[in-house]
């Protein structure tokens, strides 16, 4: 099964995940979890948090969101890419992807399919 983290500045995920859930309704929690990362928090503290989600299901593939590649979610996000094979990380979190994602996480086979919806909210961005 494909499961989804949202790790953001502050409370940026949590923001992004109510605001796709009025667009596309509820979503399961199980599937879909925001990890914030507040002020006070570390980097480990951080690290942990995302660590006991993933290891809470030892046999599905993980796609963590981040909002910045570099900031402290990204990092810590990697850090666990590099420890589980099975998680996958993902810079530039925007509601166009997020909406993507959740739409079609039924059906999403691997990297390669993120890697088209990543690709396809990039054309949703407008200039004007």
């Amino acid at each position: 099964m494909n499961r989804f983290i949202l790790a953001a500045h502050g409370r940026l995920g949590e923001a992004f995940l109510e605001s796709a859930e009025m667009i596309a309704g509820k979503q399961d929690r199980e599937t879909v979890f925001a990890v914030p990362f507040l002020p006070d928090d570390s980097l480990d503290c951080l690290t942990c948090r995302l660590r006991a989600i993933i290891e809470k299901y030892p046999q599905d593939q993980f796609y963590i969101l981040c909002d910045l590649k570099g900031g402290s979610p990204f990092n810590a996000s990697f850090l666990l890419s590099r420890k589980f094979s099975r998680v996958h990380v993902i810079a530039g979190l925007n509601l166009a992807m997020l909406l993507e994602v959740l739409l079609q996480r039924e059906t999403i086979q691997g990297i390669e399919d993120i890697t088209k919806i990543v690709e396809n909210s990039k054309t949703l961005m407008y200039v004007i």
